[in-house]
């Protein structure tokens, strides 16, 4: 199964597909950073707010480039290689595959390999707008665009999505809003590739599908189980994400094993 996994990745990075959704995001990442140099030229102290409130994960001023990345994932996620079964099958592909290896190896290959090159893919271009604005903006400002002092900050642990290890280790904080961001899309990537197994559909019909009904949940789930509402580091507890989280894990997994279950039967 390893070889496999290795075979898929190595074949999704070539596709110039993957290039294109990867540079695309990685552009909108450096753009977010170059707004923010911008914006903060010539500044002094009182006018800087703390490095690590000035990336794309929690900077006030490019919030709505966050907002953009999170309203485009499931395309983002999906697009890069979740409608590689429908090319395969299309492409009659999948058939020389199929006749050297077992239907369950095969399937769970692509799933775990889909997983890794979204998660990568995600998660390098939102690192490198925050390394660079750690690196291009002095920790020296003061303005936390609170109104409230620093001591009533650290002291309402309760104010937003682990405050306590925000208020301990801020950078830290960033890179775990990274991480949440980086497996959540992952997970919906998977997912359309477990509906293209469930459904026979086009490509650009799985992406719609998948825009819609990922993004549809946050009207229908309550506030406290959406994962977005925790990307953006909005109030929240610890049991809320784990149980949102868990929820799309079991959504991966069931119909993971349904897709492959359909498969190897037909």
């Amino acid at each position: 199964m390893i070889t496999l996994i290795k075979l898929d990745l190595k074949n999704c990075i070539k596709n110039e597909k993957f290039k294109i959704y990867f540079l695309s995001l990685l552009g909108i990442c450096i753009f977010s950073f170059l707004a923010v140099c911008t914006d903060s030229f010539m500044s002094n102290s009182l006018q800087l707010n703390f490095p690590n409130k000035m990336g794309i994960m929690l900077g006030n001023n490019v919030h709505s480039v966050l907002q953009f990345i999170l309203l485009t994932l499931p395309l983002i996620a999906c697009g890069i290689y979740s409608d590689s079964f429908i090319y395969e099958r299309d492409n009659n592909i999948c058939v020389y595959y199929l006749a050297r290896i077992n239907k369950r190896k095969y399937f769970t290959a692509k799933m775990f390999s889909i997983f890794i090159i979204v998660f990568f893919t995600i998660l390098l271009p939102l690192s490198i707008n925050e390394l660079l604005t750690l690196l291009a903006i002095p920790n020296v400002g003061v303005d936390h665009g609170y109104g409230l002092t620093v001591y009533l900050l650290k002291a309402n642990a309760s104010e937003f999505f682990l405050q306590s290890i925000y208020n301990g280790h801020p950078y830290l904080y960033n890179y775990l809003l990274i991480l949440i961001t980086s497996f959540y899309g992952a997970l919906v990537a998977v997912i359309g590739f477990n509906i293209s197994l469930l459904f026979q559909m086009k490509k650009i019909n799985l992406l719609i599908y998948m825009f819609l009904g990922v993004n549809l949940t946050s009207f229908v789930l309550p506030q406290k189980f959406q994962i977005y509402n925790y990307i953006q580091s909005n109030p929240g507890n610890l049991s809320d994400f784990i149980i949102a989280l868990t929820g799309w894990i079991v959504v991966c997994l069931i119909s993971g094993t349904i897709g492959i279950w359909k498969e190897t039967r037909s």
